[in-house]
């Protein structure tokens, strides 16, 4: 298997904020940016740079409408072509972050359900049809991390890759690194500092360091500080169920800090540039 390697280095302007599928109002932000928002700030810069393909054809737009095996078609996200050409993906944070709740006023309305009402709600025919239920107060956790840095690491499936982007594939994921505007939600902007394609390869190691993010079963034993977080694969559409899967993530929760820890490793092992990124089973 022949791999392309990508290596980015970003600053975020104020922090950032991170969700888990289906879940709605109220939830505590990701500590640190799993693997789908790093694939899908790539993915959006390939579109922006024009050069993604689906089925031979350019693709350009938010949204894909996919066949389905089983016939029919379905609405994913376009990320779910590039997580298809994916090997690995990881990050760590090079400063100290801090965890907090942001109070804002959004629309209720869509979740005042039809239940027992009171008199003024029988009135209009349902809570949802009076004013003082139609917005709200609503925590929303974010991650204060002004102009900290972040590391990330992409490794992608060569021959898959060139079935996605016109050209070589290596020039234009470099470009589409450098044209990354945000890694999070559509609050959580960046600056790129350095973007560069590095060699890979497999490593056949019974100990390696790393700063970066892992599975917990591509590890035997683990030597230093660290905490788990439940990232995700899938999940790019209502039809597209996500595949949840706890990671080991090197550093401290309080104040968010990547460290860099020994680890026995179980699964594979991929030396990206300089760096080692693991792979569970």
């Amino acid at each position: 298997m022949t791999m392309i390697g990508l290596r980015l280095e970003a600053r975020y302007h104020w922090g950032y904020w991170i969700r888990t599928p289906y879940t709605s109002k109220y939830q505590c932000s990701l500590l640190i940016p799993p693997p789908t928002t790093l694939i899908g700030a790539l993915c959006c810069s390939l579109i922006r740079e024009g050069v993604l393909r689906y089925n031979g054809t350019r693709f350009c737009g938010e949204v894909l409408v996919e066949k389905r095996r089983s016939g029919g078609k379905r609405l994913v996200s376009p990320s779910i072509l590039l997580e298809r050409a994916l090997i690995a993906a990881s990050a760590y944070l090079k400063g100290r972050g801090v965890s907090y709740d942001d109070v804002g006023k959004y629309v209720t309305v869509l979740y005042q359900a039809r239940t027992r009402f009171e008199e003024e709600e029988k009135e209009v025919g349902g809570r949802r049809y009076l004013m003082k239920y139609r917005s709200g107060a609503i925590q929303t956790g974010k991650i204060y991390y002004p102009s900290g840095e972040i590391v990330v690491l992409y490794v992608f499936d060569e021959e898959k890759i060139k079935n996605l982007v016109d050209g070589d594939p290596a020039s234009a994921l470099e470009e589409a690194g450098w044209r990354i505007t945000r890694i999070g939600s559509k609050e959580s902007i960046v600056s790129i500092l350095d973007v560069k394609v590095v060699d890979t390869e497999f490593l056949d190691e019974d100990t390696v360091r790393t700063k970066y993010y892992f599975p917990t079963d591509a590890a035997k034993r683990v030597n230093g500080s660290y905490y788990t977080e439940t990232f995700w694969s899938g999940g790019w559409g209502r039809d597209v169920r996500a595949e949840y899967r706890e990671f080991i993530v090197p550093g401290r929760r309080i104040p968010i800090s990547s460290e860099e820890i020994e680890v026995e490793p179980l699964g594979k092992v991929i030396r990206v540039g300089n760096e080692i990124l693991l792979m569970g089973g």
